[in-house]
């Protein structure tokens, strides 16, 4: 009886999640790449412990572009960044945008640390090297 029980309920659930689809027919559009950076501005010395603010301009591809996140992709220095950005939306034109987003970096002993961000040219990336004391 039990079981009975548990497979018409299951049954019962799986045709209610069937019949009701969250969907509405309409294309979903998305897509996520590596962005040129175009301009960093931000300080060249800091403190041990403390964050420090750089302003990045991003070029998005079109207007549906946004940061989603920035990629370190080496552990150690000198630390390469990358902007990844995601597009979203099917309506999108395709004017270049640019997207003003802020990177902090800290630092968690005195020295010198060279930040890369990744241009439109890979062989030039723009380069920040910062002076941290404690």
């Amino acid at each position: 009886m039990m079981k009975k029980f548990i497979a018409i309920t299951a049954l019962f659930v799986v045709a209610f999640i069937t019949g009701c689809s969250l969907s509405n027919n309409e294309p979903y559009c998305y897509s996520a790449a590596a962005a040129p950076i175009t301009s960093v501005t931000g300080p060249d010395t800091g403190q041990v412990n403390t964050p420090l603010t750089f302003n990045v301009l991003i070029q998005a591809a079109s207007s549906c572009g946004e940061l989603d996140r920035f990629y370190e992709s080496t552990t150690g220095f000198p630390k390469d960044i990358s902007a990844i950005v995601k597009y979203e939306g099917c309506n999108c034109d395709n004017k270049v945008t640019s997207l003003s987003k802020q990177y902090t970096f800290t630092a968690a002993a005195s020295g010198s640390y060279t930040l890369r961000f990744t241009t439109a040219n890979s062989a030039a990336p723009i380069v920040k090297t910062i002076t941290i004391t404690q």
